[in-house]
């Protein structure tokens, strides 16, 4: 909210979720992204959805006159004051007065309707909007990306609605070969990337690092659009431009220069089958630190001229910080290292350790980088932790949105019910007494009535 505006009215259209906030970070690399894109106003300009609506102000300041659409109650409340014109509630129950110049929606379908919604296809939802705004740009989900697979293999009880020959909607994401045109950029956890640049190498390298957790990408990422969570479309343009969160948490704008594959793709590719050559390769990388603080293994490629950084704003760490990150991508994962699967990420980081160098003590080294470790911006999350705790809160969360839109219908019903039986109390004659049975009696009992009737 900004000082300069009053609280303007928020208009209800149905479907609103009663205490509800859609968290977006502060950073969100898909707000930031397009907020690089829009142009210039005067014009008006329609957000659907939370990420959308961070864009208000700057649409404000462009000189737009901004309409919003979020599906929370606390969200409608937060932006009321923005000076935009807010609609709380589904966007399938509201009709638009007036078209718009630019239609924005960065969130997925479903994070737009109500839990309770009959539910939008994908491309229905894109051509809604392509028909609401002379210009615009809307996020779709990728139906077989890694994350998408991975989520019907956890869920397979969900996948009746996915399947295009059955009745009703279709209310499965897309694949990129159904997209209704060519997408402007492909989004994944951590960039944004558009499709002028996407095929360069230096996007690969740059996708390689971030993705350095799924080894997965390093084939997927032959053709990176398929390997995409999502894809940007419309016509705002911007296929040449780059947003990405780096290992440290920064979010930054730009290729990197480094052609290459990250080493820990490398090491991690021989780990199960050649000993002898990640030892060399880690032994490699540890007389070119030279006892000094270099980049991480994913964020390194191995060239003929030595090893060149990737992205140099994320901070350096030591030979055993080093391979406690790379223990870290490792423990947990049956398959992946020859250590057993037993082992805990320092015991693994110890046996990288050896391999990497000749020292006298790498158990003492693994356990005193190992307490520094979790501080640093780079550290990743040990995976029994993060895959229990995220797969616990997607589901909490989505069980949440249930339950606050059951007791918004629910409180809506009992208004209803008050008025109704204020207007019979204070309403004489047979009419109302009528009306007040035929809504409240049981049907054995309006049989009954209407049997009377007949007969008298």
């Amino acid at each position: 909210m900004t000082g300069e505006h009053t609280e303007r009215e928020i208009e209800y259209c149905g479907g609103e979720i009663d205490g509800w906030s859609d968290p977006v970070p502060a950073d969100d690399l898909r707000v930031r992204y397009v907020s690089e894109l829009l142009p210039e106003g005067p014009g008006s300009a329609l957000l659907v959805g939370a990420r959308a609506a961070k864009l208000a102000n700057h649409l404000l300041r462009q000189g737009f006159s901004v309409t919003l659409l979020v599906r929370g109650e606390s969200d409608a409340r937060s932006a009321s004051g923005s000076g935009a014109d807010v609609v709380c509630g589904s966007f399938e129950a509201w009709t638009p007065p007036v078209g718009f110049d630019l239609v924005i929606a960065l969130d997925s379908v479903d994070d737009i309707l109500p839990p309770l919604s009959d539910g939008v296809g994908a491309l229905e939802f894109i051509d809604v909007l392509r028909r609401l705004g002379s210009s615009y740009v809307a996020y779709l989900d990728n139906g077989a990306s890694p994350a998408a697979l991975d989520r019907q293999a956890r869920a397979p009880q969900e996948n009746h609605q996915f399947s295009a020959f059955g009745t009703g909607y279709d209310l499965r994401s897309p694949v990129f070969a159904e997209l209704p045109e060519q997408a402007s950029a492909a989004v994944f956890d951590r960039a944004v990337v558009g499709s002028v640049v996407i095929d360069r190498a230096q996007a690969r390298t740059l996708l390689r690092s971030l993705c350095s957790d799924d080894l997965r990408f390093d084939a997927l990422l032959a053709t990176p659009m398929l390997a995409a969570n999502g894809w940007l479309v419309g016509t705002l343009g911007g296929g040449d431009a780059v947003a990405y969160r780096g290992l440290g948490g920064v979010v930054a704008t730009g290729l990197p220069v480094a052609d290459g594959t990250p080493v820990e793709f490398r090491v991690r590719q021989l780990l199960v089958r050649d000993l002898q050559r990640v030892s060399a390769g880690l032994r490699a990388y540890a007389r070119w630190a030279d006892g000094r603080p270099a980049p991480l293994l994913r964020n390194v490629i191995a060239g003929r001229s030595g090893f060149e950084v990737i992205d140099p704003t994320v901070e350096d760490a030591d030979l055993p910080t080093a391979m406690v990150d790379l223990a870290g991508v490792l423990v947990d994962r049956p398959g992946v290292h020859p250590f057993g699967p037993e082992r805990t990420r320092n015991e693994i980081a110890v046996e990288l350790m050896r391999l990497a160098a000749d020292t006298s003590d790498p158990e003492a080294e693994i356990q005193s980088a190992a307490s520094a470790y979790e501080t640093m911006a780079f550290a990743r999350r040990l995976p029994e932790t993060d895959y229990a705790t995220t797969k616990l809160i997607e589901e909490v969360r989505r069980k949440d949105a249930q339950l606050a839109a059951l007791k918004s219908d629910l409180a809506k019903d009992r208004r209803h019910l008050r008025a109704l039986e204020h207007a019979l109390a204070t309403e004489s004659g047979p009419r109302a007494k009528r009306a007040y049975f035929l809504m409240t009696a049981p049907t054995k009992r309006l049989r009954e009535a209407l049997r009377r009737r007949r007969i008298g």
